[in-house]
């Protein structure tokens, strides 16, 4: 019986543990768009899409990731 109240306690807080991380970290994912109806002005074109932020602070992390990406375009989906 203490044993199965270990592996509960356990999987309880590898889920925390898991929830935190998914929702304090910055992901990026980068996609590339071929199609033969873009002008070729669009080569290199780089755009960052920001979206599900929920009103963290990611201090001087988020502008660095951005500046990194050299974007053209910066979207901003905002929610409220």
């Amino acid at each position: 019986m203490k044993k199965r109240w270990l592996y509960i306690g356990i999987v309880a807080l590898l889920v925390v543990v898991f929830c935190y991380i998914q929702n304090n970290l910055l992901t990026i994912t980068k996609l590339n768009v071929r199609s033969e109806k873009l002008p070729s002005a669009f080569d290199g074109y780089t755009i960052v899409h920001l979206s599900d932020l929920h009103s963290k602070d990611f201090g001087k992390a988020l502008p660095e990731k951005i500046e990194k990406e050299k974007p053209i375009l910066l979207c901003l989906r905002v929610i409220w």
